[in-house]
């Protein structure tokens, strides 16, 4: 495959202008990616930061979840507490 027939073929699915040869991403591929986001009235970086966050909060809520399974006096209401938390939490990034 020839790098004429390359461009041409990311030209056609929108992701190379042949006009000025440059790489660029399109409006609707961007739109993947700052949609949700912003409809809770984050950016893209702010997002993935507190979706990583939530992530590993559950994470290490899952490993003390299971101690508690195990030994029900330990961490009694730990789990819980954190959940009810974090509900308030996402209760204020409802969508604007």
């Amino acid at each position: 495959m020839t790098s004429t027939t390359i461009e041409y073929y990311l030209h056609s699915l929108g992701l190379f202008d042949l006009d000025q040869e440059l790489f660029y991403i399109n409006s609707s591929v961007k739109n993947l990616f700052t949609e949700h986001p912003r409809s809770v009235g984050e950016s893209y970086l702010l997002h993935m930061f507190n979706a990583l966050r939530f992530a590993l909060t559950f994470l290490i809520l899952f490993f003390i979840a299971l101690v508690h399974a195990i030994l029900p006096f330990l961490f009694v209401r730990t789990v819980s507490d954190i959940v009810c938390e974090m509900s308030k939490d996402m209760e204020c990034r409802k969508k604007i």
